[in-house]
């Protein structure tokens, strides 16, 4: 091939001119064709890869959901397992000791039965923790095997939750991205995006709050000083 603007004899595929700089602009379009097939080649491929990927990721979110129930009532059984409910159940035996002051044979049996309450319920709630505890551990690791079964091979292991791979998906198949690499770094960006921002809600929030309260401190304090002047 020869150089559009100086002539020079070149060999053929030659973006630039050895001799005068010249950009050749058939080498350019050609290149930028190729690019182009190219990534429309990689997003049919990921798109691919990501169709047949539908059955073991609603698997993974199946186990997604139990584990994030068991979370609940392992938080649950936890917090109701807490001493502070043996206490209560005492204070509760003391009150019906004091109603029952003049029965004797019916005030301790009573007081004693809601200290025994809320112990066995203290030890119950502590069992059943245990319990879900290990049934977690059970589905957290079939959703392990989940992740690393071999048709999610060509996704990175920490993408391989229900929720990245909507937002990885959605980016593909809506055209957002191109590659896997583009996708993957749309989503940490607008996840990073969507954390400043909870962060600045929160914030913007805790200022409001902070100044209702000054607020309602000083509308006290003036409500307290204006009735003060009925008492001369």
């Amino acid at each position: 091939m020869f150089c559009k603007e100086c002539g020079t004899q070149m060999a053929e595929g030659t973006f630039v001119c050895p001799k005068c700089g010249a950009e050749q602009a058939q080498v350019a379009a050609g290149a930028k064709r190729g690019a182009a097939v190219a990534l429309a080649d990689e997003r049919e491929t990921i798109l691919g890869f990501m169709n047949n990927s539908f059955t073991v990721m609603s698997a993974i979110k199946e186990k997604e959901n139990i584990i994030a129930g068991l979370d609940e009532g392992i938080d649950k059984a936890r917090k109701r397992s807490r001493i502070r409910y043996v206490v209560l159940c005492t204070f509760i035996g003391l009150c019906i000791a004091f109603v029952l002051a003049n029965n004797e044979v019916l005030q301790w049996p009573a007081f004693l039965a809601c200290i025994a309450i809320g112990v066995l319920n203290m030890l119950f709630q502590k069992k059943k923790a245990a319990g879900l505890t290990a049934d977690r551990s059970k589905y957290v690791n079939e959703l392990e095997t989940l992740k690393s079964d071999a048709v999610l091979s060509w996704l990175p292991y920490d993408y391989r939750d229900s929720t990245s791979f909507a937002y990885l998906f959605s980016y593909m198949n809506n055209m957002r991205a191109s590659t896997l690499k583009e996708a993957i770094n749309l989503y940490e960006t607008e996840k990073h995006q969507a954390r400043l921002e909870l962060i600045s809600a929160l914030t913007a929030q805790s200022a409001a709050d902070a100044a209702a309260s000054a607020s309602s401190a000083a509308g006290a304090a003036a409500a307290s000083a204006f009735f003060s002047l009925f008492k001369n």
